[in-house]
Protein backbone atom coordinates (compact mmCIF):
# COMPACT_ATOMS: atom_id res chain seq x y z
CA UNK A 1 0.00 0.00 0.00
CA UNK A 2 1.02 3.21 -0.66
CA UNK A 3 2.24 5.32 2.37
CA UNK A 4 0.39 9.00 2.92
CA UNK A 5 3.96 10.77 1.85
CA UNK A 6 4.20 8.60 -1.81
CA UNK A 7 0.78 9.86 -2.51
CA UNK A 8 0.07 13.20 -4.62
CA UNK A 9 -0.68 16.55 -2.99
CA UNK A 10 -4.51 17.37 -3.28
CA UNK A 11 -5.94 20.71 -4.40
CA UNK A 12 -7.10 21.87 -0.65
CA UNK A 13 -3.27 20.77 -0.08
CA UNK A 14 -2.11 23.07 -2.35
CA UNK A 15 -4.36 25.95 -1.25
CA UNK A 16 -4.20 25.63 2.23
CA UNK A 17 0.12 25.54 2.30
CA UNK A 18 -0.26 28.56 -0.14
CA UNK A 19 -2.00 30.87 2.07
CA UNK A 20 0.37 31.21 4.61
CA UNK A 21 2.88 33.61 4.95
CA UNK A 22 6.27 32.03 4.28
CA UNK A 23 9.31 33.63 5.33
CA UNK A 24 12.47 31.26 4.59
CA UNK A 25 11.52 29.22 1.92
CA UNK A 26 9.42 31.87 -0.15
CA UNK A 27 12.23 31.21 -3.24
CA UNK A 28 12.37 28.22 -3.48
CA UNK A 29 8.27 27.55 -3.81
CA UNK A 30 8.56 29.96 -6.48
CA UNK A 31 11.14 28.30 -8.13
CA UNK A 32 9.00 24.50 -7.95
CA UNK A 33 6.27 26.95 -9.55
CA UNK A 34 8.18 28.01 -12.20
CA UNK A 35 9.36 24.52 -13.47
CA UNK A 36 5.96 23.07 -13.36
CA UNK A 37 6.69 21.22 -10.32
CA UNK A 38 3.94 22.63 -7.69
CA UNK A 39 1.01 24.71 -9.26
CA UNK A 40 -0.26 27.82 -7.34
CA UNK A 41 -2.84 28.75 -4.94
CA UNK A 42 -4.58 30.58 -8.06
CA UNK A 43 -3.79 27.76 -10.70
CA UNK A 44 -4.81 24.83 -8.48
CA UNK A 45 -8.20 26.65 -7.94
CA UNK A 46 -9.33 27.21 -11.52
CA UNK A 47 -9.76 23.23 -12.84
CA UNK A 48 -9.11 23.90 -16.89
CA UNK A 49 -5.82 26.22 -15.27
CA UNK A 50 -4.90 23.11 -13.17
CA UNK A 51 -5.44 20.81 -15.97
CA UNK A 52 -3.19 22.41 -18.52
CA UNK A 53 -0.30 22.94 -15.73
CA UNK A 54 -0.45 19.65 -15.23
CA UNK A 55 -0.11 18.71 -18.90
CA UNK A 56 2.66 20.44 -19.09
CA UNK A 57 5.20 17.60 -17.98
CA UNK A 58 3.72 14.58 -19.94
CA UNK A 59 3.69 16.75 -22.49
CA UNK A 60 7.55 18.05 -22.70
CA UNK A 61 8.64 15.03 -21.62
CA UNK A 62 7.23 13.28 -24.94
CA UNK A 63 8.64 16.21 -26.97
CA UNK A 64 11.68 14.72 -24.84
CA UNK A 65 11.42 11.25 -26.03
CA UNK A 66 11.68 12.15 -29.72
CA UNK A 67 14.57 14.83 -29.42
CA UNK A 68 16.36 12.07 -27.29
CA UNK A 69 15.93 9.85 -30.26
CA UNK A 70 16.77 12.30 -32.75
CA UNK A 71 19.79 12.87 -30.91
CA UNK A 72 20.88 9.19 -30.88
CA UNK A 73 20.31 9.20 -34.57
CA UNK A 74 23.12 12.04 -34.96
CA UNK A 75 25.16 10.19 -33.15
CA UNK A 76 24.91 7.16 -35.41
CA UNK A 77 24.37 9.43 -38.66
CA UNK A 78 27.27 11.66 -37.85
CA UNK A 79 29.89 8.76 -35.74
CA UNK A 80 32.67 9.91 -38.63
CA UNK A 81 33.30 12.83 -37.05
CA UNK A 82 34.63 12.59 -33.69
CA UNK A 83 34.11 16.12 -32.84
CA UNK A 84 30.55 15.99 -33.97
CA UNK A 85 29.94 12.82 -31.87
CA UNK A 86 31.45 14.15 -28.27
CA UNK A 87 29.10 17.04 -28.77
CA UNK A 88 26.27 15.10 -29.25
CA UNK A 89 27.05 12.74 -26.34
CA UNK A 90 27.86 15.55 -23.95
CA UNK A 91 24.62 17.30 -24.35
CA UNK A 92 22.29 14.41 -24.70
CA UNK A 93 24.05 13.34 -21.11
CA UNK A 94 23.12 16.47 -19.81
CA UNK A 95 19.54 16.63 -20.82
CA UNK A 96 19.31 13.11 -19.42
CA UNK A 97 20.39 14.24 -15.71
CA UNK A 98 18.37 17.54 -16.05
CA UNK A 99 15.22 15.55 -17.01
CA UNK A 100 15.92 12.80 -14.39
CA UNK A 101 16.02 15.39 -11.74
CA UNK A 102 13.01 17.01 -13.34
CA UNK A 103 10.85 13.80 -12.38
CA UNK A 104 12.71 13.58 -9.17
CA UNK A 105 11.37 17.01 -8.12
CA UNK A 106 8.00 16.02 -9.55
CA UNK A 107 7.77 12.51 -8.11
CA UNK A 108 8.89 14.12 -4.26
CA UNK A 109 7.36 17.15 -4.61
CA UNK A 110 4.90 16.04 -1.47
CA UNK A 111 7.48 15.46 0.51
CA UNK A 112 9.54 18.85 0.06
CA UNK A 113 6.68 20.88 -0.18
CA UNK A 114 6.02 19.57 3.82
CA UNK A 115 10.15 20.20 4.21
CA UNK A 116 9.24 23.87 3.42
CA UNK A 117 6.32 24.27 5.52
CA UNK A 118 8.43 22.80 8.46
CA UNK A 119 11.14 25.11 8.14
CA UNK A 120 8.74 28.12 7.73
CA UNK A 121 6.45 27.02 10.67
CA UNK A 122 9.56 27.66 13.31
CA UNK A 123 12.50 29.14 11.86
CA UNK A 124 14.26 30.38 15.27
CA UNK A 125 13.54 27.54 18.11
CA UNK A 126 12.28 28.39 20.91
CA UNK A 127 14.28 29.31 24.13
CA UNK A 128 13.95 31.11 27.37
CA UNK A 129 17.29 32.59 26.90
CA UNK A 130 17.07 35.97 24.88
CA UNK A 131 20.57 36.53 24.33
CA UNK A 132 20.79 33.05 22.80
CA UNK A 133 17.58 34.20 20.81
CA UNK A 134 19.12 36.49 19.29
CA UNK A 135 21.58 34.14 18.03
CA UNK A 136 20.07 31.99 16.34
CA UNK A 137 18.35 34.58 15.30
CA UNK A 138 21.38 36.18 13.45
CA UNK A 139 22.39 32.27 12.12
CA UNK A 140 18.92 31.87 10.07
CA UNK A 141 19.07 35.43 8.96
CA UNK A 142 22.30 34.41 7.63
CA UNK A 143 21.85 31.36 6.41
CA UNK A 144 18.48 32.52 4.54
CA UNK A 145 21.26 35.85 2.98
CA UNK A 146 23.31 32.85 1.45
CA UNK A 147 20.46 30.69 0.04
CA UNK A 148 18.98 34.26 -1.93
CA UNK A 149 22.38 34.81 -3.38
CA UNK A 150 23.26 31.23 -4.24
CA UNK A 151 19.61 31.10 -5.74
CA UNK A 152 19.87 34.03 -7.42
CA UNK A 153 23.08 33.22 -8.88
CA UNK A 154 22.08 29.94 -10.42
CA UNK A 155 19.13 31.02 -11.87
CA UNK A 156 20.90 33.93 -13.17
CA UNK A 157 23.95 31.95 -14.87
CA UNK A 158 22.16 29.70 -16.19
CA UNK A 159 19.05 30.47 -17.88
CA UNK A 160 21.16 33.90 -18.92
CA UNK A 161 23.44 31.29 -20.52
CA UNK A 162 20.59 29.13 -22.40
CA UNK A 163 18.91 32.00 -23.67
CA UNK A 164 22.18 33.33 -25.40
CA UNK A 165 22.67 29.99 -26.58
CA UNK A 166 19.19 29.29 -28.29
CA UNK A 167 20.10 33.13 -29.63
CA UNK A 168 22.87 32.18 -31.32
CA UNK A 169 22.16 30.29 -33.83
CA UNK A 170 19.36 32.71 -35.33
CA UNK A 171 22.38 35.23 -35.03
CA UNK A 172 24.50 33.42 -37.34
CA UNK A 173 21.19 32.61 -39.69
CA UNK A 174 20.50 36.23 -39.87
CA UNK A 175 24.34 37.29 -40.92
CA UNK A 176 24.04 34.60 -43.28
CA UNK A 177 21.47 35.55 -44.43
CA UNK A 178 22.11 39.24 -45.15
CA UNK A 179 25.84 38.38 -46.56
CA UNK A 180 26.65 38.10 -50.26
CA UNK A 181 28.58 34.64 -48.98
CA UNK A 182 26.85 31.40 -49.40
CA UNK A 183 25.60 29.66 -45.81
CA UNK A 184 26.54 26.36 -45.13
CA UNK A 185 24.54 23.41 -45.86
CA UNK A 186 24.38 19.87 -44.15
CA UNK A 187 26.02 17.43 -45.13
CA UNK A 188 26.00 13.70 -44.98
CA UNK A 189 29.12 14.24 -42.44
CA UNK A 190 28.17 17.59 -40.92
CA UNK A 191 25.25 18.90 -39.23
CA UNK A 192 22.59 21.57 -39.72
CA UNK A 193 24.47 24.40 -38.17
CA UNK A 194 21.60 26.43 -37.57
CA UNK A 195 20.25 24.46 -34.80
CA UNK A 196 20.84 24.42 -30.89
CA UNK A 197 22.27 21.00 -30.67
CA UNK A 198 23.05 18.85 -33.22
CA UNK A 199 20.17 15.60 -33.91
CA UNK A 200 19.63 13.91 -37.31
CA UNK A 201 16.11 14.31 -38.45
CA UNK A 202 14.41 12.11 -41.10
CA UNK A 203 13.14 15.30 -43.50
CA UNK A 204 14.71 18.36 -45.14
CA UNK A 205 15.71 21.01 -42.78
CA UNK A 206 16.55 23.65 -45.44
CA UNK A 207 12.49 24.50 -45.80
CA UNK A 208 11.49 27.60 -43.62
CA UNK A 209 8.69 25.48 -41.71
CA UNK A 210 10.08 22.39 -41.39
CA UNK A 211 13.12 24.28 -39.55
CA UNK A 212 11.26 26.67 -37.31
CA UNK A 213 9.45 23.82 -36.28
CA UNK A 214 12.27 21.77 -35.29
CA UNK A 215 14.22 24.61 -33.86
CA UNK A 216 10.73 25.26 -31.89
CA UNK A 217 10.80 21.98 -30.25
CA UNK A 218 14.69 22.34 -29.31
CA UNK A 219 14.26 25.41 -27.53
CA UNK A 220 11.03 24.01 -25.67
CA UNK A 221 13.22 21.12 -24.69
CA UNK A 222 16.39 23.14 -24.15
CA UNK A 223 14.43 25.63 -21.66
CA UNK A 224 12.55 22.91 -19.56
CA UNK A 225 16.04 21.12 -18.89
CA UNK A 226 17.32 24.49 -17.86
CA UNK A 227 14.49 24.96 -15.61
CA UNK A 228 14.53 21.56 -13.98
CA UNK A 229 18.22 21.79 -13.32
CA UNK A 230 17.67 25.24 -11.72
CA UNK A 231 15.05 24.49 -9.93
CA UNK A 232 16.64 20.95 -8.08
CA UNK A 233 20.01 23.18 -7.74
CA UNK A 234 18.28 25.61 -5.40
CA UNK A 235 16.09 23.85 -3.46
CA UNK A 236 18.61 20.94 -2.69
CA UNK A 237 21.65 23.43 -1.65
CA UNK A 238 18.94 25.65 0.18
CA UNK A 239 17.97 22.78 1.89
CA UNK A 240 21.41 21.81 2.35
CA UNK A 241 22.09 25.94 3.94
CA UNK A 242 19.19 25.44 6.26
CA UNK A 243 20.06 22.42 7.75
CA UNK A 244 23.85 23.55 8.06
CA UNK A 245 21.89 26.55 10.17
CA UNK A 246 20.15 23.75 12.49
CA UNK A 247 23.13 22.61 13.32
CA UNK A 248 24.59 25.81 14.24
CA UNK A 249 21.69 27.08 16.20
CA UNK A 250 22.43 23.26 18.56
CA UNK A 251 25.69 24.50 18.37
CA UNK A 252 25.09 27.79 20.31
CA UNK A 253 22.99 26.48 22.60
CA UNK A 254 25.26 23.64 23.69
CA UNK A 255 27.70 26.50 23.63
CA UNK A 256 25.42 28.78 25.78
CA UNK A 257 24.32 25.39 28.24
CA UNK A 258 28.19 25.60 29.17
CA UNK A 259 28.39 28.85 29.95
CA UNK A 260 25.69 28.34 32.32
CA UNK A 261 27.26 25.72 34.17
CA UNK A 262 30.21 27.38 34.86
CA UNK A 263 28.91 30.42 36.18
CA UNK A 264 26.63 27.78 38.00
CA UNK A 265 29.60 25.85 39.19
CA UNK A 266 31.49 28.91 40.38
CA UNK A 267 28.28 30.05 42.70
CA UNK A 268 28.07 26.64 44.13
CA UNK A 269 31.38 26.57 45.13
CA UNK A 270 31.16 30.10 46.86
CA UNK A 271 27.72 28.79 48.71
CA UNK A 272 29.95 25.44 49.65
CA UNK A 273 32.66 27.73 51.30
CA UNK A 274 29.84 29.68 53.00
CA UNK A 275 28.00 26.20 54.10
CA UNK A 276 31.03 24.73 55.42
CA UNK A 277 32.45 27.56 58.02
CA UNK A 278 30.93 30.98 57.50
CA UNK A 279 28.48 33.10 59.26
CA UNK A 280 28.59 36.70 56.94
CA UNK A 281 25.40 38.50 57.02
CA UNK A 282 23.00 37.79 54.48
CA UNK A 283 21.87 41.15 53.76
CA UNK A 284 19.34 40.88 56.17
CA UNK A 285 18.46 37.63 56.16
CA UNK A 286 19.29 35.34 58.81
CA UNK A 287 22.62 33.30 58.45
CA UNK A 288 23.23 29.91 58.98
CA UNK A 289 23.17 30.18 62.85
CA UNK A 290 19.73 31.21 62.60
CA UNK A 291 16.42 29.42 61.30
CA UNK A 292 16.42 29.72 57.29
CA UNK A 293 18.90 30.98 54.91
CA UNK A 294 17.22 32.88 51.63
CA UNK A 295 19.57 33.10 48.42
CA UNK A 296 17.90 34.37 45.64
CA UNK A 297 14.29 34.01 46.60
CA UNK A 298 14.74 30.56 47.53
CA UNK A 299 14.18 29.41 51.41
CA UNK A 300 16.71 26.31 52.51
CA UNK A 301 17.29 24.58 55.61
CA UNK A 302 19.60 25.51 58.53
CA UNK A 303 22.28 23.47 59.50
CA UNK A 304 22.62 23.58 62.90
CA UNK A 305 26.31 24.17 64.56
CA UNK A 306 26.38 20.44 65.41
CA UNK A 307 25.57 19.19 62.05
CA UNK A 308 26.51 16.20 60.59
CA UNK A 309 27.77 15.08 57.14
CA UNK A 310 24.09 13.86 55.91
CA UNK A 311 23.10 17.19 56.67
CA UNK A 312 25.49 18.76 55.24
CA UNK A 313 24.80 17.11 51.88
CA UNK A 314 21.22 17.55 52.16
CA UNK A 315 21.93 21.20 51.89
CA UNK A 316 24.23 20.93 48.85
CA UNK A 317 21.75 18.44 47.71
CA UNK A 318 19.05 21.22 47.75
CA UNK A 319 21.71 24.14 46.28
CA UNK A 320 22.67 22.45 43.42
CA UNK A 321 19.35 21.25 42.52
CA UNK A 322 18.30 25.00 42.53
CA UNK A 323 21.48 25.70 40.49
CA UNK A 324 21.22 23.28 37.97
CA UNK A 325 17.63 23.13 36.95
CA UNK A 326 18.28 25.77 34.55
CA UNK A 327 20.96 23.38 33.22
CA UNK A 328 18.65 20.78 32.66
CA UNK A 329 15.86 23.03 30.58
CA UNK A 330 18.82 24.06 28.60
CA UNK A 331 19.84 20.44 27.80
CA UNK A 332 16.52 19.29 27.00
CA UNK A 333 16.06 22.38 24.39
CA UNK A 334 19.39 21.12 22.57
CA UNK A 335 18.26 17.54 22.22
CA UNK A 336 15.09 18.94 21.11
CA UNK A 337 16.92 21.25 18.56
CA UNK A 338 19.05 18.68 17.84
CA UNK A 339 16.26 15.79 17.18
CA UNK A 340 14.71 18.70 15.01
CA UNK A 341 18.01 18.98 13.26
CA UNK A 342 18.56 15.56 11.98
CA UNK A 343 14.70 14.99 11.01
Amino acid sequence: MDSKDNQLPSKGEVEESSSHDFGLMGLNRMVLHIAFTVPTKKISSSPLMSSLYNLFTPCVFLLYSLILTAQALGVYQYRGDLDITMENLFLTTGFVMCYWEGAYMKTKRVQIWRIFDRLDAKPVPDTSDQALRKVHERIVNEAQSNCKKLSWFIFLSVNVGTLMWAVFPLVSLLIHSFSEEEAPQETANKPHPYLMYIIWVPYDLTTAHTYALTYLLQVIVYFTASLYTTSSNIVFINLVLHATAKFKVVEASILRMGEIMSEKGEGVGGETGRIAGTSEDTSGKENFYGEEVVKDGDTFPRIPLGASGDDLQLCLDTELRSDFSAVEGFLVECIQQHQDAIE
